[in-house]
């Protein structure tokens, strides 16, 4: 008798109930035409008005779940941190993975679940038959729904080979499937090889991670994604489709899917979505168990942001726009790999791009294609090194040249006569530390007295996790961090707890620590008389540079990220060490200066003695109309000991 009226307050409810396109006209989401269009291919598709009001574009998600809450009278619920493994155990993986609902607080009388279709609250009564506890349901917008789902139960490669209504034995020998070519080629085009790769690349683009690995093991193929610059394990795949799914993502990739034994390379574009397009660059490398396969995933749309996005601070902000508008010199941005020297690159040159310069890259490879820019790739095969591609550079009449990176001695070399006739080169290289690219550059061979005449602007950077917004919370500093910072009072830091959104990982996104080292008159003294990098380093801070450690602990006050995270990448020892140079400096200040005025009367004295070697030297005068050949000439003769003229045509010789 009670089930039948509970079949009767439905109907009579459901009846009664005010319509879903009511309440968003109501609400302002929409109009009466936009409710009428949708009610029109509602009878074509027989789909749910929201999701084609949705697909429509004239409401989001949210606004759906919120009608819908108004509708059926149940609360939203926007995020979910964490949810308890007893939770986690009361309802069946399927049955959370069909209907869409999952268990997130528990205790011994009540249970709270969270779905996103009103359309399946009859299933309240099932879980409470079934458990003997009341249920509390909660609504929250579909794609939130899937992500804290996938989270929790991420197999999501082997549903969709359920779904394909396709089965495989563990037993099947897969040596034979390998015989031949066209067997390679008819398993990498199965229905289920198909399935596991767009759900691999899909996933993959929708958790925006940078690089896909795909590791055969003994038992099982391990799926990881690199997200904001750390692996995690997504799911794993039967062993038995390692032939499948390597051969398939082989074939997009223009590989030969017959070299199992040797490493390969190719390249796909994927487009997700309406518009978007993705480039992707595979490589192979033949292991115990099998190929495993690394695809990095090149967003374009990425590439396209500014300095202040990357997350560098106002005033280095500032330097490296100034240093940018300069009509010739060098900016390097150094730093290990994986620290972002690639996009603040591409951010400089956005930053410049227009139609009054000819702008050339030299790359290795292009990761990221944009217009307006004129972009080499390097092929040693061919014989086109960075050095070689240079060179023929110089003769296209370019105003700003990018080098991918600064390896060799040849390649410097060409880099500074480039910055001396006129051209703005931007490159990279591989040190710790700003000042130390200077000191690379001396070892590799280049004169101190070239360097100081041509570099500009050093940029040294890290890569660090950001906290996640969604679940930031702040608590009280320890001791122990408020020494590793060097801050005498109390502050509050913050830190993730982990949800949905950034899964569980409690960071989303990342942001760049920096140093930038600006090449004034007293750095290039300092380089001419060859100072220590220490000496070098304590004379830029001194000017007002703040160190990679120094920027660390700015972020990590501003609850832009943690010390966990920055201290991965950055030594905070050198905050004290700062401190007690400046606190030693105004004791011995007298001290100082003595040092300073001895490098002075040194410096005088070299002046003296060149002046007066300078009648006795030989001279020699140098013409020709290409500054590149006068340049060179020049800084042969000179390190030969000759005073050297220079002209550029007969005329004013």
């Amino acid at each position: 008798m009670i089930y039948f009226l509970e079949i009767i307050a439905i109907l009579l409810y459901n009846v009664f109930m005010e319509k879903l396109g009511q309440i968003l006209i109501k609400t302002g989401k929409i109009d009466q035409q936009t409710l009428e269009n949708a009610l029109n291919e509602q009878n074509k598709s027989y789909r749910l008005i929201g999701q084609i009001l949705i697909k429509m574009g004239a409401i989001s998600e949210n606004d759906l779940i919120n009608a819908l809450s108004k509708q059926y009278d149940i609360p939203v619920i926007e995020d979910i941190s964490e949810i308890p493994a007893e939770c986690l155990k009361i309802l069946p993986r399927k049955f959370i993975m069909r209907y869409g609902v999952i268990p997130f607080e528990c205790n011994e009388k009540k249970i709270k679940i969270v779905l996103s279709d009103p359309l399946y609250l009859d299933i309240v009564k099932n879980i409470e038959f079934a458990t003997g506890k009341d249920v509390k349901p909660y609504l929250m917008n579909e794609s939130t729904l899937a992500s804290l789902i996938n989270n929790y139960f991420p197999e999501t490669i082997q549903q969709s080979i359920e779904k394909s209504n396709i089965t495989f034995s563990e037993e099947t020998d897969t040596t034979e499937i390998h015989s031949t070519v066209y067997d390679l080629k008819s398993e990498a085009s199965s229905t289920p090889a198909i399935v596991i790769t767009n759900t691999i690349l899909e996933n993959a683009i929708k958790s925006d991670a940078s690089d896909i690995h795909i590791e055969p093991q003994k038992n099982a193929i391990v799926v990881r994604y690199r997200i904001d610059g750390v692996l995690k394990d997504v799911f794993h795949i039967p062993k038995v489709l390692i032939g499948a799914v390597t051969s398939r993502i082989k074939l997009l990739a223009g590989m030969d899917i017959t070299i199992q034994r040797s490493p390969q390379d190719g390249a796909l574009t994927l487009k997700y979505g309406d518009e978007k397009e993705i480039s992707a660059r595979v490589s192979t490398l033949p292991t115990l168990y099998g190929e495993k396969l690394v695809i990095r995933i090149i967003d374009r749309s990425k590439v396209m942001r500014g300095l202040e996005e990357l997350g560098f601070s106002e005033n280095n902000t500032n330097l490296i726009k100034k240093y940018l508008a300069y009509p010739s010199g060098i900016i390097l941005v150094t730093g290990p790999t994986g620290s972002g020297k690639t996009s603040t690159l591409y951010a400089g040159l956005n930053h410049i791009n227009n139609q009054t310069l000819n702008i050339i890259t030299v790359e290795d490879p292009i990761e990221y294609k944009i217009k307006g820019l004129n972009q080499v790739q390097i092929n040693p095969k061919a014989g086109l090194t960075f050095a070689s591609a240079l060179r023929s550079i110089l003769r296209q009449d370019p105003n700003v040249i990018m080098i991918g990176e600064i390896r060799d001695l040849e390649t410097a070399k060409i880099a500074v006569e480039s910055a001396l006739t006129g051209h703005l080169v931007l490159s990279t290289l591989h040190t710790n530390s700003a000042v130390a690219s200077i000191t690379r550059l001396i070892d590799m061979g280049i004169e101190p007295y070239l360097l100081a005449d041509t570099i500009r602007l050093v940029i040294a950077q890290r890569l660090v996790r950001k906290i996640c917004d969604n679940c930031k919370s702040s608590y009280n500093i320890s001791e122990e961090e408020k020494s590793l910072l060097n801050l005498e009072n109390d502050v509050m830091l913050y830190k993730g707890k982990g949800c949905s959104k950034c899964m569980n990982t409690g960071y989303k996104g990342r942001t760049v620590i920096s140093e930038v080292l600006e090449i004034d008159d007293e750095l290039k003294k300092s380089i001419l008389m060859r100072k220590s990098e220490t000496e070098i380093t304590l004379l830029a801070h001194n000017n007002g540079m703040k160190t990679l450690a120094e920027d660390a602990k700015e972020k990590v006050i501003k609850g832009i990220t943690t010390i966990d995270e920055v201290s991965k990448v950055v030594d905070f020892k050198i905050l004290k060490t700062l401190n007690e140079i400046e606190s030693k400096r105004s004791i011995s200040k007298p001290e100082i200066t003595a040092l300073e005025e001895s490098y002075g009367d040194n410096v005088e004295k070299e002046r003296s003695n060149m002046s007066r070697t300078t009648k006795r030297q030989p001279s020699i005068m140098i013409v020709d109309d290409s500054k590149t050949i006068v340049v060179m000439l020049k800084a042969l003769f000179e390190s030969k000991g000759f005073k050297v003229y220079c002209s550029y045509n007969g005329k004013d010789a």
